[in-house]
């Protein structure tokens, strides 16, 4: 179940089942830190899957992590008390993404408080009405 602070924008901002394969957003490590990498997620029981449809570049938050990157930093989730990590390497793949992320692009989802919303809505009047489409139809 996703943490109640995520339920609004999971309200309006559906995932991207479209989006690009993963491996485009997943930061590459040589031999030796891709070593380093799995022992510490292993360690640190990092609840995170290693599969071509990942949704976050947990190598890129480590990799950042290990240079002392003050934004690379985990916070516990008040809702579920599991880890949490910053936006900044979610993938389009998650449910969450967000202009936070270091692969936004422009017309991004961003947060205004804990909902996500659209960057760019669409304005009221150019919402399709239904009152016009029975009408079309020849109905009243």
């Amino acid at each position: 179940m996703a943490p109640s602070f995520y339920r609004g924008a999971f309200a309006t901002v559906p995932p991207k089942p479209s989006a690009a394969p993963t491996p485009l957003y997943t930061t590459q490590l040589s031999p030796e830190e891709e070593q380093q990498f799995q022992g510490w997620a292993s360690a640190n029981k990092v609840p995170w899957q290693d599969t071509p449809n990942a949704d976050y570049d947990m190598r890129g938050y480590w990799k950042a992590q290990q240079s002392g990157d003050p934004y690379a930093r985990t916070a516990v989730n008040p809702d579920d008390h599991l880890p949490h990590y910053p936006d900044t390497y979610k993938t389009p793949l998650h449910r969450s993404f967000s202009n936070e992320s270091q692969y936004a692009g422009p017309g991004t989802p961003h947060w205004e408080g804990n909902s996500l919303v659209p960057t760019n809505p669409p304005a009221i009047n150019s919402l399709p009405n239904p009152k016009n489409a029975l009408l079309r139809l020849g109905q009243k």
